[in-house]
Parts: C-alpha cells; structure tokens; sequence
C-alpha cells in the first residue's frame, strides 16, 4: 500500500502545498493556471513551463519521494531527464536555477533521489503569505514537535 507523508485529509496542508508551488512557479515564470496537484498518494505536482528542451515543451514535476524533477511532454506521456534532490522541498530560486541549467543542456541528475523527510508539513508553512501564517492553522502534523534531522529550515 502507498501511503504518504504529507496529511492529505487536512486542508492547510493542500493549501500550503499550493502557496509554495505557486512561489515556485513565480521563480520560473509560470502562471497561475500551470500548476496541477495530486494529492495521490504519493503526492505530486506538475507545473507546465514555457522552455524548451531539445526541441519539446518541458514542464517540472514535483513528488514527495523525489521532489522535483524535469521532464518533456512527449504524448502522451512524460520523459523526465534528471532529479534536482537532495531536498524535497528547496527554495523556488534553486528550482529556477535547476530548470535553467537543463534548458542549457547541462548534466542532470539521472537517478532519482531518495531523500527522508518527516517534516515537509512544518516547512510548507513557510511559504504562506506572512500575513496567513498568523490567522491559519499549522497542518495538524506541524503542530506536533519534530525531532531534529537536519533537515528543513
């Protein structure tokens, strides 16, 4: 059975997710309408982008077991060319960058990662607007403590 890490009956968590795919998305030049969440499990997430990569549409693609990654369109399916990882969750600047650097033709990742994160709940929150952060409530799962990982912000 699939399961997932993030709480996908709790709202906040759905919201969160969108807020920092919608950063994400800023940071690439994507609009609004060019993002698609599944809250699976696993939980994944497209983002159409307007690059090019060897002469078809790329689009990103973000999954809680992988984060994200960088694929052509293809009908009907997906080709993805390489994983940005470690990081299930890095700043949209890095995400940019990492789609930059694909666009360019530059060595990519070609293995996905398998990164361990308990806390992707806790640092959704960081990408609410700062005037949310006060009025809505954490995702149930970041109210309880998180152990210290290393991980997160």
């Amino acid at each position: 059975m699939i399961t997932s890490t993030l709480d996908v009956n709790d709202p906040a968590v759905e919201r969160n997710l969108g807020e920092y795919v919608a950063a994400v998305g800023d940071a690439v030049g994507a609009g609004p309408a060019a993002s698609a969440v599944d809250l699976g499990p696993p939980v994944s997430v497209y983002l159409a982008v307007d690059q090019r990569i060897a002469g078809r549409d790329a689009a990103l693609l973000w999954s809680e077991r992988h984060g994200w990654s960088v694929a052509t369109e293809s009908h009907p399916a997906l080709t993805v060319l390489g994983y940005l990882g470690p990081d299930l969750l890095p700043p949209p600047n890095a995400v940019a960058r990492f789609l930059a650097d694909a666009v360019r033709g530059l060595p990519l990742r070609i293995e996905p990662p398998h990164p361990r994160s308990t806390d992707l709940d806790r640092r959704l929150v960081a990408y609410l607007p700062a005037g949310l952060r006060d009025l809505c409530p954490l995702p149930r799962s970041a109210e309880r403590p998180v152990a210290a990982t290393g991980g997160g912000r």
